[in-house]
């Protein structure tokens, strides 16, 4: 297990900028991330051009600035990376608000077109083209389920991701104590109306009496699950 990296210096805000400085000390702290920024892995393969900007490189740059000496390293002003907005996010301007959760997004994006490949025995089964270390720390697949409550044929999805949107309050007003909890409740059965837009590979099979002839009348039942 990698140990937490101490906690660095902060970020100075430079203008409606509070929302790229909490991703950016979010992912700085995050264990894997950090040892590999720490070690420059990525810099010394770059093959950057001239006064290019690569979003690995200067995230190197931060934790090189941010963590030099602690929790006493001073504030760092992440200009680099702010003047790139355009780059990193398409829409985002600096000196505007922009929400947090889509400049995640956006900065997983870019880091994994950047990112090098890793090696071959670490790539998940079936998972095919570039494989990159930001891949393998920060995806997953997600499966779902649909069942016919009255005969039981299932259809079944599985589609990867880099983040996932969770509900920290639940239908009920019921909040989620902690992460663990809202991975629950992101998980839970769901009976489901269905619709006559049902995909055909989710209805009843044909033997099922609940199948209409143009739609399906019966009730389904939803299930996600990250593996």
């Amino acid at each position: 297990m990698v140990a937490q990296p101490e906690a660095g210096g902060g970020l100075a805000n430079l203008g409606n900028t509070c929302f790229m400085n909490s991703v950016l000390q979010c992912l700085v702290h995050t264990q894997l991330l950090h040892r590999y920024l720490e070690k420059r892995q990525h810099s010394a393969k770059c093959r950057r051009r001239q006064g290019e900007f690569c979003l690995f490189c200067a995230l190197e740059d931060l934790v090189q600035r941010t963590f030099a000496q602690g929790p006493r390293s001073p504030a760092f002003a992440p200009r680099a990376i702010a003047n790139a907005l355009p780059a990193i996010a398409k829409g985002f301007r600096l000196g505007r608000q922009e929400d947090a959760h889509e400049f995640l997004r956006y900065v997983l994006e870019k880091l994994t077109k950047e990112g090098s490949a890793v090696v071959e025995a670490a790539r998940p089964p079936g998972v095919t083209g570039k494989y990159t270390a930001l891949q393998s720390w920060f995806s997953g697949a997600l499966r779902s389920q649909i069942q016919c409550c009255h005969c039981g044929h299932e259809s079944n999805t599985q589609d990867p991701f880099l983040d996932l949107s969770l509900e920290l309050r639940a239908v009920g007003g019921r909040v989620a104590p902690d992460l663990d909890g809202a991975m629950t409740q992101f998980c839970q059965d769901a009976v489901l109306p269905s619709t006559a837009q049902t995909s055909t590979s989710a209805r009843p099979a044909a033997s099922c009496g609940a199948r209409a002839s143009s739609s399906w009348s019966s009730v389904r039942r939803a299930t996600s699950r990250c593996i």
